[in-house]
């Protein structure tokens, strides 16, 4: 029987991938608990054509980016005020 979430609680990995000098040497797939819009769907036999939500790995993935970004001078501060990056 699947374990309940709390409410926001992260609901876990679907797959893992092993990668060993710059090869894929395992991966598997795991069943979980999935949800749509925040509404439960129930458990999830995942594979690798599975489609589900994301969530927040594209925003996770663009602030990695800013931050080498921002480290290489290539784009403004977090902290800097929007009258600067629009002066007209």
């Amino acid at each position: 029987m699947p374990r309940r979430q709390a409410a926001g609680a992260p609901l876990g990995p679907h797959a893992k991938v092993v990668i060993l000098e710059g090869q894929r040497s395992a991966e598997a797939c795991l069943p979980g608990s999935e949800e749509r819009w925040g509404v439960p769907v129930g458990v999830i036999g995942h594979r690798p054509e599975t489609l589900h939500h994301v969530r927040s790995i594209p925003k996770s993935g663009a602030g990695f980016l800013y931050g080498i970004a921002v480290a290489h001078g290539a784009v403004p501060a977090p902290d800097t005020p929007m009258p600067d990056l629009f002066p007209a």
